[in-house]
């Protein structure tokens, strides 16, 4: 318990109006999981909305968001929407809505395997984004090709709370 309100010490107001329980006690546990990993990530596959909601936790850094981003585009991942938000302590918990281009949700395990390997490479420094993106021009796929997407809404917000309340 004493995990959780401290979790909930460092987070935003509107962190904690919009996020259900059972999302927060997964950042929780995905927390916990940081120590042993630079970044730790969920899926939750959600085939009745052609979606799925990828969870990101790691230590915040300048241009997070694009990195991420760039890296699901280069993966052929379509960001649909995307909650972003920073505890006290500098660690981010990305939450993305995302989609293939044709507007299904992506549930290769393959697929992701790839995507969340990338991403990893990314923001450990192993691997740039625009060397990403290439490969994925000179392989002939283009980015976000592939048909129109089903939702073309897109929201993103980073929010950043004081160390102390």
């Amino acid at each position: 318990m004493q995990v959780v309100k401290a979790h909930l010490a460092m987070m935003s107001d509107r962190y904690i109006a919009t996020t259900g329980v059972q999302r927060m006690a997964e950042h929780v546990r995905m927390l916990q999981r940081l120590g042993e990993a630079s970044v730790v990530t969920e899926l939750f596959h959600h085939r009745d909305l052609g979606s799925s909601d990828l969870v990101v936790v790691t230590r915040d850094l300048p241009g997070l968001f694009s990195l991420i981003a760039g890296t699901l585009a280069s993966q052929g991942v379509n960001i649909m929407s995307a909650q972003i938000h920073t505890r006290g302590d500098g660690i981010a918990i990305d939450t993305f809505q995302v989609n293939d281009p044709t507007g299904e949700a992506v549930t290769s395990p393959a697929h992701w395997g790839r995507t969340l390997d990338a991403l990893r490479a990314v923001l450990t420094g192993d691997e740039k984004v625009a060397t990403l993106l290439e490969k994925r021009r000179a392989s002939g796929r283009a980015i976000g090709s592939g048909g129109p997407p089903r939702s073309r809404s897109t929201t993103s917000s980073r929010t950043t709370t004081p160390s102390s309340r």
